[in-house]
């Protein structure tokens, strides 16, 4: 007997769409216009899913996999999709998807236009090609919920914008996404502990041999590892922490420029100062009469 697939219409699904007047309204506010939600929803146990679109869909789609199992295919052949895995599918490319005859999955999706969608898109790239490992699921989850709940609440168009805000929020998420600490020699964990201890040590000017000594790696693969995590160099990032403390404290009016550059390990207020401007582009005075003026 020949197995019957179904595009929607499962139990306990949320499916919201907006209607045309609600997107014209999107294409027409100056900050929604860039990027708004067109569709979302969420299907908590999907059997028998298939969707097809040989002339894919009008926005782009982003499909989060918390459960179970599925596949998906945009040309390269049916690849699976598993828990804690999602894909991205850019605007107007064939596509399908859904779930073996055997098995289901449990799935939030978003789609959305908008004039930022090639920027995205060239962003998420190596998720269409193949399903990625999704960001931790539990925040990515609750921003899904609460998008549908407030949508659930009605399309006014207050509700609108705010949805539209928190898909930016949304995106972050899965374009900046943690590397999987299960990954073979990845290093994550060493370089998050190391972040913790710059934090916690802005009195000293730790050396890159001391920081890479906390991580347990090499000076050399320290840096690489730290850099791809932060963009950054190791020493710099350690700085630029120094003077967002430096401007914590010229804020709120706590001690003199000297004493605050001593507190952060420089017994040189000039070199203070100096460094100061070339992170920050004020001097500390001048940044503090900014501030409490």
């Amino acid at each position: 007997m020949k197995t019957e697939f179904k595009p929607e219409g499962f139990a306990g699904q949320k499916l919201l769409r907006l209607g045309k007047a609600q997107q014209l309204w999107c294409r027409q506010d100056p900050l929604s216009a860039r990027l708004f939600v067109t569709d979302i929803g969420y299907y908590p146990q999907a059997e028998r899913h298939r969707v097809e679109r040989p002339g894919g869909a009008a926005g782009c789609v982003l499909i989060l996999c918390t459960r179970g199992r599925g596949w998906v295919d945009t040309g390269r052949g049916p690849q699976e999709v598993k828990a804690g895995e999602f894909f991205f599918i850019p605007a107007q490319h064939r596509h399908s998807y859904g779930t073996y005859a055997d098995s289901f999955w449990s799935k939030y999706w978003v789609h959305f236009e908008g004039g930022m969608m090639a920027e995205i898109a060239t962003q998420l790239e190596e998720a269409c090609d193949s399903p990625q490992s999704g960001p931790e699921l539990a925040p990515s989850v609750a921003l899904f919920e609460e998008m549908i709940s407030i949508l659930e609440a009605g399309p006014l168009q207050v509700n609108l914008a705010r949805i539209n805000c928190r898909l930016w929020h949304l995106l972050s998420l899965f374009l900046h996404r943690e590397a999987p600490a299960s990954r073979p020699d990845s290093g994550a964990a060493a370089i998050e502990s190391c972040l913790h201890f710059l934090r916690s040590h802005l009195s000293q000017r730790l050396s890159l041999e001391t920081m890479a000594a906390h991580a347990g790696l090499s000076a050399s693969r320290f840096s690489a590892l730290f850099r791809q995590r932060t963009g950054s160099s190791p020493l710099d990032f350690h700085i630029q922490l120094k003077m967002q403390e430096a401007c914590r404290q010229l804020i709120l009016g706590k001690g003199k420029i000297q004493d605050i550059a001593a507190d952060l390990g420089y017994e040189n207020p000039y070199y203070f100062s100096r460094l100061f401007r070339q992170v920050i582009g004020h001097s500390p005075r001048q940044y503090r009469e900014k501030f409490q003026a």
